[in-house]
């Protein structure tokens, strides 16, 4: 049951790209549809091995987890199909603060499961912050490639490269000190 919570929205959404990118149906994003369909398919095979190896070692997948992720991924696509990138200033820079801190969030809790050792380092969270921002990087470099090669304007200027960057740090970021006050303070009462 809880694999529908993942499951049946990327279907969805999957099922809405190709039929954008076949154009079978009018609707058109504002920037290309292989970077939606990417980002759909990215997400559900993520979705598919994360929850392949928690059952594996019996561990908990909370519910929040799949929602947390597919949201933004909606908001994305949402986003693109009604330009909101156009019309909104901030909408790019919001989702790249909130992407990060959610996924920052997600593995804050899902690692520790696995790796309990890891809690008794202080700066745990800093270390999944750090990889979630080498994922930051890891989606630019896949919008230059976009642009690269299908003519896209993705990547946007300088400006906007370096803007996404410093909001995938901050929204990686802000979970990780939060997440370090806490378990600071927890030890604290120890």
């Amino acid at each position: 049951m809880l694999t529908l919570l993942w499951r049946v929205p990327l279907a969805v959404l999957l099922v809405v790209e190709i039929l954008s990118a076949t154009i079978i149906t009018d609707v058109q994003p504002s920037f290309t549809i292989f970077g939606l369909i990417l980002q759909s398919t990215v997400t559900w095979l993520a979705f598919e091995i994360m929850y392949w190896y928690i059952r594996k070692h019996k561990k908990k997948l909370f519910w929040w987890i799949p929602v947390s992720i597919v949201i933004p991924v909606y908001l994305d696509a949402i986003g693109d199909y009604l330009f909101w990138y156009d019309q909104f200033r901030y909408y790019d820079a919001v989702l790249h603060f909130i992407v990060p801190a959610v996924i920052t969030s997600v593995l804050a809790n899902i690692i520790p499961q696995f790796r309990p050792n890891i809690l008794k380092q202080s700066l745990w969270p800093f270390m999944i912050a750090s990889l979630v921002i080498v994922i930051g990087v890891v989606y630019e470099i896949e919008e230059y490639l976009e642009d690269l090669i299908f003519g896209s304007n993705r990547l946007g200027d300088g400006f906007d490269t370096a803007n996404d960057l410093l909001m995938d740090v901050l929204g990686a970021l802000l979970p990780a000190v939060i997440i370090y006050i806490y378990t600071r303070i927890k030890r604290a009462k120890r």
